[in-house]
């Protein structure tokens, strides 16, 4: 199975909007690397780059492609820190809902004691002899 695909299938349904678009960057670089169709299979065709000279369609290419990168990593850890802040969120208003529960609880059992207390009077204290 292709990696695109994979990812694809196995990212939760909801989410796969906010997912890196592998195959969109695999087509700017195939796209760049690749011959276009028809063309020689030969590397004679290619124009050859001088090292230490500017390679104009290779600039303008990373420039394309770091762009693509950053939209897209930006788009995904905007994603993530939103469900991080709503898992927070949940998890903080589960505590709170514990210890409120956790704290009624008690405070009725002090109630049932005191009550308790009350109707049957004072506990006897221990006698001394």
């Amino acid at each position: 199975m292709k990696y695109g695909q994979a990812l694809y299938e196995r990212s939760v349904p909801q989410w796969a909007p906010y997912n890196i678009d592998y195959n969109e960057l695999k087509t700017l670089i195939r796209t760049h690397t690749t011959q276009p169709p028809g063309s020689s299979h030969s590397n004679a065709s290619l124009p050859v780059v001088i090292p230490g000279q500017a390679d104009e369609a290779l600039s303008l290419f990373e420039a394309r492609f770091a762009r693509e990168l950053g939209a897209q990593h930006a788009r995904v850890d905007l994603f993530v820190r939103s469900k991080a802040d709503e898992f927070r969120r949940r998890l903080t208003a589960q505590t709170i809902s514990a210890t409120s529960t956790a704290s009624s609880k008690l405070n009725a059992s002090a109630s049932r004691r005191s009550l308790r207390n009350i109707a049957n009077g004072p506990a006897p204290t221990p006698s001394r002899v």
